[in-house]
């Protein structure tokens, strides 16, 4: 760097960002160490896209979608449709990779979009939908 350069406001992040770039450039033949090249049979495309039209036509595929569940939402408890960030931080919120509600008598009956959940007989919603309706929307879908 020229003695201009060092006079320039955040020179010295400049200097440790190029120093840090040029100790990188040293670390590539260690990455590369951490993976193995293997050949693998081939794979016929027709198939895998054939089984991938099967399982989402198919409930088993996620038991836990909007889909498969309608009729398990239909049950005599109140449903309730919530945001997913409210069951995520619900101490009966089953621990991952599960996904379901600890709660006797509660079920998350489908999983609407990626930010929210169907929820049938929650104790915890329904105290909560009292201090702020806003969080809720009864579900009338």
């Amino acid at each position: 760097m020229s003695d201009d350069e060092t006079d320039e406001p955040l020179a010295d992040v400049r200097r440790r960002i190029d120093e840090r770039r040029d100790d990188d450039d040293d670390g590539g033949a260690d990455v590369a160490a951490l993976f193995e090249e293997m050949s693998v049979a081939e794979i016929d495309e027709d198939a895998v896209w054939t089984a991938l039209a099967t399982d989402a036509d198919s409930a088993a595929a996620a038991p836990w979608s909007a889909a498969a569940t309608d009729s398990a939402a239909a049950d005599d408890g109140e449903t309730t449709v919530v945001e997913s960030s409210l069951c995520h931080g619900c101490p009966h919120f089953a621990a991952p990779p599960e996904m379901g509600c600890t709660h006797e008598g509660t079920t998350i009956a489908a999983m609407v979009d990626v930010d929210h959940f169907r929820v049938v007989d929650c104790p915890i919603v329904a105290r909560r939908a009292g201090d702020d309706p806003s969080d809720f929307s009864a579900d009338h879908e």
